[in-house]
């Protein structure tokens, strides 16, 4: 298995993109509402430096629009690269909210995760979540860090 950066998207299918080069300033949206990444689940369970499984759904403002992508970007807590598989999930949104969901499965699992989402529209970043950098992750910032089976590390979106 080839080690890099992994990360889903969700738009047609399941593709590879490159990072935002922008983040916008305070977690502001710039775009439609179903760009918006309002909060976000997610669990972390397996065994340090064994198989384990990593599963997000990010939940949205409104239901999905077609013309947007739905990013999950996942590293190591310096921001490298991870060597996992992943694979878009369907997910089922509360009434009038969207969601995207990703699954990574881990051979050599990592005790610790560092994760950011994004939702863009051709090249128009319009949301990028969390909006508050977590300590621990010193990669991509802002990221949230996920501790293995709930322990460690911890954070947020919306």
């Amino acid at each position: 298995m080839k080690r890099l950066a992994l990360f889903a998207v969700l738009a047609v299918g399941l593709v590879l993109a490159a990072a935002p080069a922008a983040t916008p300033a305070g977690g502001d949206t710039k775009g439609p509402p179903c760009g918006d990444i309002i909060s976000a689940d997610w669990g972390y369970t397996g065994t340090a430096g064994g198989a384990a499984t990593f599963d997000f759904t990010g939940v949205l403002a409104k239901p999905n629009c077609t013309s947007v992508t739905y990013s999950l970007f996942v590293t190591d807590t310096s921001g490298g690269a991870v060597d996992a598989t992943s694979q878009a999930m369907t997910c089922t949104p509360a009434s009038g909210d969207g969601c995207f969901r990703v699954v990574y499965t881990f051979t050599s699992a990592p005790s610790t995760l560092c994760i950011y989402a994004t939702t863009t529209k051709g090249n128009h970043l319009i949301d990028y979540a969390p909006d508050v950098a977590d300590v621990i992750c010193t990669g991509p910032s802002p990221s949230v860090s996920v501790g293995l089976n709930g322990g460690g590390a911890s954070g947020n979106f919306g």
